[in-house]
């Protein structure tokens, strides 16, 4: 019992510190309450830990079995309800994943026609979409459209489809640098790109997601 309580405890404490430790991306007014609520937490955790040690070492029965029942009940409590969370979570990302688009109805998803992506830069502030013409020459033909005008970008990127059914780009930025991608369907109605290179990190990756589609080749705005 004593074992079991000091492990708990401990699991606790380091817990409490990787969640300190963690880097955020987003910083809220509040942190700093929160962080304090967390290392009281843990102060209150170490002098429970020293409590359970006294009591042990003086062999104080009650308080041991007290301080046993104080460290499983978050345990009980809370295992249950992460572990749903934790289960619904997985279920939630698998549904939006979406769902791969067929192999025999890939090339008539992207031939002749042109996926919008949007992008953004926070300073300056700033927001522009990239548009990708999938030329029925293999080409994918690349525009920016900003302020409601519409300008092409001068590289080369070539397309095909594999025999597995994914799109494979090759651009001459890099030359050789090829790039294959698994397409899947949104439940939000985009197509989101997921970067194919087994037995790398980047395997499963979301590159991108369309915010739109159109049909057809876009037209540069007249200087």
């Amino acid at each position: 019992m004593t074992l079991a309580a000091g492990i708990l405890i401990a699991a606790y404490i380091v817990a409490l510190i990787v969640v300190l430790a963690w880097p955020q991306r987003q910083h809220h007014p509040e942190d700093g309450m929160a962080i304090g609520c967390l290392m009281m937490c843990i102060a209150s955790l170490c002098a429970l830990a020293v409590a359970l040690g006294l009591a042990a070492h003086f062999h104080i029965a009650w308080l041991v079995r007290v301080i046993f029942y104080v460290s499983v009940f978050p345990a009980v409590l809370l295992i249950p309800q992460l572990a749903a969370a934790g289960w619904k979570k997985r279920r939630q990302r698998a549904i939006d994943r979406g769902v791969p688009i067929p192999p025999d109805q890939l090339d008539g998803r992207l031939r002749g026609q042109t996926h919008v992506m949007r992008c953004g830069s926070v300073d300056p502030p700033r927001e522009w979409s990239d548009l990708h013409y999938f030329s029925p020459d293999g080409k994918i033909v690349r525009y920016k459209e900003e302020s409601g005008r519409i300008e092409r970008v001068d590289d080369v990127v070539t397309w095909s489809i594999d025999e597995a059914g994914r799109l494979v780009t090759l651009n001459d930025i890099q030359p050789g640098n090829r790039i294959a991608y698994t397409l899947h369907d949104t439940p939000d109605g985009r197509v989101a790109y997921y970067i194919y290179m087994p037995g790398t990190r980047a395997n499963g990756v979301l590159s991108r997601r369309t915010s739109e589609i159109r049909a057809g080749e876009p037209v540069v705005t007249p200087s």
